[in-house]
């Protein structure tokens, strides 16, 4: 797979991804106490590993996020930095959501109004609204699939060489995030094909939680690369300007610090 030498490391794109999903698999058929450990979040097992990293794998990005945002004046195009503040925002939101705004740690009580309103009486808005959770999400999805696999298959049927300077090219992702965007597609057809046949197939091939975690990866590797691009724009930058420091006006037109002749005299 292509990419950018100054993007993420191939342990973080390459390696990193399929572990969760290698760690289900063997907890499925050969650990089921992992496996439950790894899935269920109830009160007997308020742990769920995968739902918590879900919220991890978000931290960094919106760390990156505003970072990148913070240094918009230096890319190509600094309204990418307003398209890495959005998705940062929005990593805040899906985290927050995950996490119930805290009531998950922390243990508070669910208001009387929040409890009428939300399915799971819970301090969180996606269970209130399709427009707080499934709407959202479908339109992370298709950026997911369109980014994530139809983009760079297509950039590989053209075998094009990416213009780094374009607005699109910051815009969408670069390809580290195909292996998960394959993973996440792999078990959203798990879900459609149950969904629509409702054979009964292993929970762990579109177990929701996964899912959650691998849509979560996506937008992390897509603002840490982002952010590591920014940095190589940014060195490549510094470097320039130590090559070719800026000349004084002065040294520049040796008259330009001369009096002028009195043209009276």
């Amino acid at each position: 797979m292509n990419r950018e030498s100054s993007d993420l490391s191939v342990l973080w794109w390459g390696v990193f991804p399929p572990l969760v999903m290698i760690a289900v698999f063997i907890g499925h058929y050969f650990a089921p106490p992992l496996y439950e450990l790894m899935t269920v979040r109830d009160e007997i097992n308020p742990y769920g590993i995968i739902e918590n990293g879900t919220i991890l794998v978000l931290l960094p990005a919106i760390v990156a996020g505003f970072i990148v945002f913070a240094r918009r004046r230096a890319l190509p195009h600094w309204t990418t930095g307003w398209v890495a503040l959005a998705c940062a925002l929005a990593c805040i939101y899906f985290a927050g959501e995950e996490a119930s705004w805290g009531q998950h740690y922390f243990g508070w009580e669910t208001g009387e109004r929040m409890s009428e309103l939300n399915k799971q009486k819970e301090t969180n808005l996606h269970n209130v609204s399709t427009w707080f959770n499934q709407k959202p999400r479908m339109v992370v999805e298709w950026w997911l699939l369109l980014g994530g696999i139809i983009l760079p298959l297509w950039r590989a049927i053209r075998r094009s060489t990416p213009d780094t300077t374009s607005f699109s090219h910051w815009f969408w992702p670069t390809n580290i995030v195909v292996p998960t965007a394959l993973l996440y597609l792999a078990l959203r057809c798990g879900y459609w094909y149950q969904n629509a046949t409702e054979a009964v197939i292993p929970y762990w091939t579109y177990d929701p939680e996964t899912r959650e975690y691998y849509i979560a990866l996506f937008l992390s590797l897509y603002l840490l690369s982002m952010w590591s691009r920014t940095n190589s724009v940014l060195r490549a930058s510094q470097a320039d300007a130590a090559r070719h420091p800026a000349v004084p006006a002065s040294a520049a037109d040796p008259s330009a610090g001369s009096t002028p002749p009195n043209q009276f005299a």
